[in-house]
């Protein structure tokens, strides 16, 4: 075995003077980072699964209190308009019937006599004015006739003076025709005692309320999966760094992806709604390398009886590379949706925007580095990974159409298809390439009413 390979003299020497140049990019982002702007957005970035928490909880107390509401049935205070009946008995003389709910008021110009007999009574009538407070029945002749053989069997002790006088009056027939005007007093509350009177005679009233549109907020609970497509852009920062955007392009290629959500949804009686929950995306690509003349150097070091090196060996070898890997991209959002429902029977249509608040963002696979365009990790996880993705990638917007079918009182199937875009990049500042998203989602889902 040779002591001294003479590879090892051509690397020493190429190698000798060699030093590595940092690019002006890289020390306008390092002075970037230290300005008082980046510790302010490193605080934020810090603090920022708090300001999500609170951010949906003020949401949620907001939307539940501007949602409108149907007030309570309150009854009183309802006018009652009585519906005359259209006949020929409009015209009849008056006759004042007695009941025992009520007495009418009959002010007098002075005193009636007892009725001992029908002179007095048909002089005290010349001299006085009967005025009725309450609504009174019109009875027609027949009735009248009636009524007058039914009130000669009572005794005179149970005869009020006006009933007296008025069934002298009735014989006599010297009560004149004269229209009815009826006076009604101010009714403020549903009529009861006064029920029995307003059903018979010359008119009948029809107790009416008025119509309420009855209902109530409700509280659904919702849980869907679904597949879900990967539009993924990826942007050279600078002109140089277009060819490793390529690259990657090239090896890198989205395969089937999926997602799952946990809604709750709290929809007012006029239709507009607040969802929020929780989201988890997974995104997945497959990552398939090939190099047919891929060159692969191993050097082996020699070590004396004092530790010293006494001799290293250099071994090249070529030949073909290939390595697949299944990439993985693991996303948790909170939705904050505002939506409007429409529905008809058993169908409703819902209509969707809001954002996504994206709380936590891990990555696992293999990629090609910027530096020597050879397979390396960037998996979050790994402690040699390389560093090229954020943990947290912000605000996405969020839209979709759904359509709720019911299949019980209680219970709905849903499909929703959605779009959600982030509009920042999920790589480091660091990094030469910008990686954004946009997502379309068919997701299948069911709805149950919480309450």
């Amino acid at each position: 075995m040779s002591k001294k390979h003479p590879l090892d003299d051509t690397f020493r020497r190429k190698l000798r003077s060699y030093e590595g140049h940092a690019p002006d990019r890289l020390w306008q982002q390092i002075d970037a980072r230290r300005s008082w702007k980046a510790r302010a957005q490193n605080k934020f970035h810090y603090y920022k699964g708090g300001l999500a928490v609170a951010a949906t909880l003020v949401l949620a107390l907001g939307a539940w209190w501007l949602m409108p509401t149907s007030p309570a049935v309150q009854l009183g205070h309802f006018q009652i308009e009585p519906q005359f009946e259209t006949n020929e008995t409009l015209h009849q003389p008056i006759a004042v019937i007695p009941t025992q709910r009520q007495t009418p008021i009959i002010p007098l110009t002075k005193d009636i006599p007892t009725p001992s007999n029908t002179n007095s009574i048909l002089a005290a009538e010349k001299t006085t004015t009967l005025t009725n407070s309450f609504p009174i029945s019109q009875p027609t002749k027949t009735a009248i006739a009636s009524t007058h053989e039914e009130e000669a069997m009572t005794t005179d002790s149970e005869l009020t003076p006006a009933s007296r006088m008025t069934e002298v009056l009735a014989q006599k027939g010297e009560l004149e025709d004269q229209p009815f005007r009826p006076s009604f007093a101010a009714m403020t509350v549903l009529p009861s005692m006064a029920a029995a009177p307003l059903e018979t005679g010359l008119f009948k009233t029809e107790l009416k309320c008025e119509s309420f549109k009855t209902g109530k907020r409700h509280w659904y609970g919702e849980l869907s999966t679904g597949t879900t497509t990967s539009l993924r852009d990826l942007q050279a920062r600078e002109g140089e760094d277009i060819p490793y955007a390529e690259g990657r392009a090239e090896t890198e290629s989205a395969v089937f992806s999926h997602n799952t959500e946990l809604r709750l949804s709290i929809v007012s009686p006029s239709g507009f709604a607040f969802r929020t929950g929780l989201n988890y995306t997974q995104l997945n690509d497959q990552f398939d390398y090939y190099n047919p003349n891929e060159t692969k150097m191993t050097i082996t070091n020699y070590y004396g009886p004092n530790g010293e090196i006494i001799s290293q060996d250099t071994i090249i070898e070529i030949g073909t590379r290939e390595k697949s890997t299944r990439n993985r991209f693991r996303m948790i959002d909170v939705p904050l949706i505002l939506g409007y429902e429409l529905k008809y029977d058993k169908v409703t249509f819902a209509f969707n925007a809001g954002m996504y608040l994206n709380l936590s963002y891990t990555q696992k696979g293999d990629f090609l580095p910027p530096s020597d365009q050879e397979p390396v990790s960037f998996s979050s996880e790994a402690i040699d990974a390389y560093p090229a993705y954020k943990s947290q990638i912000g605000l996405g917007w969020y839209g979709s159409i759904g359509m709720y079918y019911q299949m019980n009182a209680r219970t709905h199937l849903y499909l929703e298809p959605s779009l959600r875009m982030y509009t920042q990049s999920s790589t480091i500042d660091e990094y030469p390439l910008k990686q954004n998203y946009a997502l379309g989602s068919l997701n299948i889902g069911l709805r149950r009413v919480i309450f």
